[in-house]
């Protein structure tokens, strides 16, 4: 009675009887979870279960375009607009702050525009990567940096936020009909 009332699961309750001697043995035909496998140990497995998962696929063929379009459903054009906005943002602050330093700019002072195209090739870059790969020397640098990671978590949280969602709304809408 007492772990029947501890624990959800009367499987759960049995194995934690087993755990405290109320029983020697518990023979039966359930998972071996890790809440369980906290309480005590168990011998190797008689039979074990095999899972399928069913995802509906639309019918008919996908073109190559949209496949190439696929990764960015999540966010909308405008969206994504304002990520590059975003992006050329930072590229440019980066390029004007860090005007003298050579190591991420090792082109002539007069030349912004190749500066800018760094600039936006190492934050094209710190995008996919999910972290800023800028070298900040000057403390102007570095909150700008900070800015701009603050900037990349959350376009990642959204990005992965929005994924899952349509993930999920897809496979809730299509449903199964028979197997």
């Amino acid at each position: 009675p007492e772990s029947s009332a501890k624990f959800s699961s009367s499987f759960t309750a049995v194995v934690n009887d087993v755990a405290v001697g109320k029983y020697d043995v518990a023979i039966a035909d359930f998972w071996v979870t890790s809440e369980r496998m906290l309480l005590t140990n168990f011998l190797p497995s008689i039979r074990v279960d095999n899972f399928y998962l069913v995802v509906f696929t639309e019918s008919g063929e996908t073109t190559f375009l949209e496949m190439i379009a696929n990764p960015f459903k999540p966010f909308t054009p405008e969206a994504w607009g304002l990520i590059v906005a975003g992006m050329l943002l930072a590229a440019g602050s980066m390029a004007i702050i860090d005007f003298h330093d050579d190591e991420d700019f090792p082109y002539e002072a007069s030349s912004y525009l190749w500066r800018i195209g760094k600039a936006f090739y190492i934050g094209m870059f710190s995008l996919m990567s999910g972290a800023s790969t800028f070298r900040s020397s000057s403390l102007a640098s570095k909150v700008l940096s900070l800015g701009f990671q603050l900037f990349l978590v959350i376009v990642m949280a959204s990005y992965t936020a929005n994924l899952a969602s349509l993930l999920v709304v897809a496979n809730v809408n299509a449903g199964v009909s028979s197997l």
